[in-house]
């Protein structure tokens, strides 16, 4: 969908929203890239398993909560890798540089991902190579599958 899909928030509570409009991702409302001809769904809202795993971290993770909030979605696996931050970079007097954490991602509701993402529905063994059984149960579950 389009509109704001999360925000970095940092230590003073102070957020910077994120999202996706027409084709662009945007950032304070700043189109950060575009692509010319966006993929248009053929329905609006259909069902999501989010599929997660120690694996996922930093815009991976950005991914992941992007689809938090959203109706018709679910996520499956393990915990993300808790890179869910956004970094600044500042240079030092002696020209040497440190790159700091300054905000941590929220979803589209506020909540906070200090320390990944844990998924909505644990499964032990994510090493499979197909959807898990649990996430293609909940799909063909969801009637906008069973077309």
């Amino acid at each position: 969908g389009e509109g704001t899909l999360g925000s970095f928030v940092d230590l003073d509570g102070l957020e910077s929203n994120w999202g996706y409009a027409n084709g662009a991702a945007l950032n304070r409302k700043q189109a950060m890239a575009q692509v010319p001809a966006p993929y248009r769904l053929g329905s609006d809202g259909p069902p999501v398993a989010v599929l997660t795993s120690s694996i996922t971290a930093s815009s991976g993770e950005a991914i992941a909560v992007a689809f938090r909030g959203r109706p018709a979605t679910r996520s499956f696996g393990q915990p993300t890798r808790g890179l869910s931050t956004s970094n600044q970079m500042f240079f030092l007097p002696d020209k040497a540089a440190i790159n700091l954490t300054t905000a941590v991602f929220a979803d589209r509701t506020g909540l906070r991902y200090p320390d990944g993402i844990v998924p909505d529905e644990i499964i032990e063994d994510t090493s499979q190579t197909s959807i898990p059984a649990p996430a293609r149960t909940w799909l063909l579950g969801q009637s906008d599958c069973r077309r």
